[in-house]
């Protein structure tokens, strides 16, 4: 079945009957194939495993047949599983063992969820969002210099969990009381948090665990390296990156970065000059004579306030600290012309890229674009080509058996292959009366729809009289990468058609970003086509959403690290995206494929694209034909969806497997694993 015959208005019911009948008898066919396939594959595996573990005993002794690896994280989905964007550590490092028994993994990551005045303890209990976590310490604690102070640290060990994964906490007062593992993310916590794992990766010998690769997750390994002594030459580091498009919005002014980094002795070389101390004395109204025992004390507030320093005036002009900066930041690349290499700012993934032993993205796709279409900035690409030659892509998974363990109590109802039909359509009827006028003026609304909600804020509402496909959009407010501009261009379309939708939109935050807050607005005004639509200014639990929509639309320009299209496959939500990253690897369009169809993909990127609107309301309009004319096929490719293997199969684990080896074996890295 092509694009052209599917599409076409003309066809005859006796046709499409035809070829439903014959899609059923191959269907059999291919099925009885894949068992085949998926019998000798198993063999294959479960002999590999066997000769893997043999191998793993006799040489137990020589110790080194074993390969030490050191999985560090901000610990978003070890703390939140249910906040999950990326593959979970835990998983990741659960598979990989059983399919490759001579891999130690252990993981690292911070402690947080602790307030600034909690005592610290041989044992503690960590009460993070109502899940326990039973901590000891180790031997091991340290000090580290940054943000212009001694830091102290701690190693503490998590008590087994049932995969029996090894896990180490960091522990300091510098960051551990933060809230959430995306506070670490900031700069300044970062630049912490990094130091201190640098340090504590460096003794973890002491507990019995001599690290050979450190695989660090999308988190810049060498951040704040540059005034330190380089990591052990028997150490090495794989270094996963999401998106190079981002990395120069990451980047920090001079002044501000180094002070957050420097050493000790470099600050102190610093609050020596005397062109940094008068532009203090300006920047803070102190008498000059009063600078040099005022600085360090200065210093520690600009680390911790930077924002108020920057603000402009209301007519858009720099003001006073504004341009004392700008003096500051120039100075500072004179007195450390090797600390700012490139410009006038520091980015920490710049420094990264250049020192890790080895880089990765999650997408075949992604690292094809990145040296085809040289998507990245000139400065990020001069470092990429450069490095080509260590560098690789990985594919991420989503192993839905522990993942639905946090999920299918939150469904209306539960479903599998065999009776979705009767209960997802059960699940979208009630959630378009959760999303009902009256349900939303009262406060009545599920409240475990929301991951916050006493603080969601509702827009709009769907009126449950219309027999129409339910659309489902979660990007995040990053307008550009994500596409948002097009998702919202996409809408205002189909409404001006009188396409007959309703759709609801999540977007943490989203209200804060001025383009969305215009476009919520938008609609909100449009009378016409209230009933159609909903905004929600909050983070949802996905799988009940995802288990009572039709289609998950993502119209990214990049897209890296986000897996939520491969959860909407697994609740039934057929996923409409671009043609980039993952979304292009994990996606079958049903026009490519007619058996092992799962979705629809634009035919181009949309990163380049001028008419990108047009390009995804195309491949939007087919997947809406496809709804409305033929409900057997979209039965075939809903059921598609709910049946694709998304985990942790034996080709992806053996991807970071054969990168171990090169890193470890320093094996001929001009090759790419294949």
């Amino acid at each position: 079945m092509d694009e052209i015959e599917l599409q076409n208005e003309e066809y005859n019911t006796e046709i499409r009957g035809s070829r439903i009948r014959e899609h059923r008898h191959s269907s059999k066919r291919n099925s009885f194939a894949a068992e085949i396939n998926d019998y000798f594959k198993q063999l294959r595996i479960n002999y590999r495993l066997l000769r893997k573990q043999i191998k793993s005993y006799i040489n137990a002794r020589g110790n080194k047949n074993f390969i030490n690896i050191v999985y560090l994280t901000a610990g978003d989905s070890f703390y939140v599983p249910d906040n999950r964007v990326i593959n979970s550590p835990v998983e990741f490092i659960n598979d990989i063992r059983k399919q490759y028994p001579d891999i130690n993994v252990c993981l690292l990551v911070p402690i947080i969820g602790l307030g600034k005045e909690t005592k610290i303890g041989k044992k503690m209990t960590l009460d993070f969002e109502n899940k326990f976590f039973n901590i000891e310490r180790t031997s091991v604690n340290f000090e580290f210099f940054a943000g212009n102070e001694i830091r102290k640290g701690l190693l503490y060990k998590f008590d087994n969990n049932e995969s029996n994964i090894q896990t180490y906490g960091i522990y300091s007062p510098a960051f551990s009381y933060l809230k959430s593992p995306g506070q670490i993310k900031s700069f300044c916590k970062l630049v912490l948090f990094m130091k201190a794992a640098r340090t504590a990766i460096k003794l973890l010998h002491k507990e019995g665990f001599k690290p050979d690769i450190v695989h660090s997750e999308a988190l810049p390994f060498y951040m704040a390296s540059e005034f330190e002594q380089r990591m052990p030459n028997d150490i090495k580091v794989l270094q996963v990156f999401e998106d190079f498009t981002k990395l120069e919005s990451l980047k920090q002014e001079s002044f501000w970065s180094f002070v957050n980094i420097a050493g000790e002795y470099e600050v102190q070389r610093l609050c020596k000059d005397t062109y940094i101390q008068n532009c203090i004395s300006r920047l803070f109204n102190i008498p000059i004579k009063n600078v040099k025992s005022k600085m360090h004390e200065c210093i520690n507030f600009i680390c911790q306030n930077y924002s108020m320093f920057q603000n402009s005036n209301e007519n858009g002009y720099m003001n006073k600290g504004d341009v004392i900066f700008r003096h500051l930041n120039d100075r500072t690349k004179k007195l450390f012309p090797n600390f700012i290499q490139n410009g006038d700012y520091y980015n920490p993934y710049i420094t990264t890229l250049t020192n890790c032993d080895f880089w990765a993205v999650y997408s075949k796709s992604y690292y094809k674009e990145l040296y085809k279409e040289r998507i990245a900035s000139p400065l990020v690409m001069d470092k990429l080509l450069k490095t080509e030659y260590k560098s690789d892509y990985i594919e991420p998974a989503l192993c839905m058996d522990e993942y639905s363990d946090n999920h299918y109590g939150l469904l209306y109802k539960e479903f599998d292959e065999k009776n979705y039909k009767s209960e997802r359509a059960k699940n979208k009827k009630t959630i378009i009366k959760e999303f009902s006028s009256d349900y939303i003026k009262t406060n009545f609304t599920d409240k475990t729809i929301f991951k916050n909600p006493d603080m969601v804020k509702i827009y709009g509402y769907l009126d449950s009289f219309y027999d129409a496909p339910l659309l489902f959009a979660n990007p995040e407010p990053d307008i550009f990468a994500e596409g948002t501009d097009i998702l919202f261009g996409t809408i205002f379309k189909l409404f001006e058609r009188n396409r007959n939708i309703q759709i609801i939109l999540s977007i943490k935050d989203g209200l804060k970003n001025n383009h969305i807050k215009s476009a919520v607005d938008f609609l909100n005004e449009n009378r016409i086509n209230m009933g159609k639509w909903v905004y929600i200014d909050d983070e949802v639990n996905l799988a009940k959403v995802f288990s009572a929509s039709d289609l998950f639309l993502y119209s990214a320009r990049i897209c890296t690290g986000d897996i939520k299209h491969l959860l909407s496959l697994k609740y039934g939500c057929v996923p409409v995206v671009a043609k980039t990253g993952i979304l292009n690897d994990g996606v079958v369009d049903i026009y490519d494929d007619i058996v092992n169809g799962n979705g629809f993909k634009t035919r181009q990127s949309l990163l380049k694209e001028d008419e990108n609107t047009n390009v995804y309301i195309n491949c939007l309009e087919k997947a809406l034909e496809l709804y409305n004319r033929n409900s057997a096929g979209w039965n075939i490719i809903t059921k598609n969806c709910i049946t694709a293997d998304t985990g942790w199969s034996f080709e992806k684990l053996e991807r970071y497997n054969k990168i171990y080896q090169k890193i470890y074996f320093g094996a001929d890295n001009t090759d790419n694993v294949e």
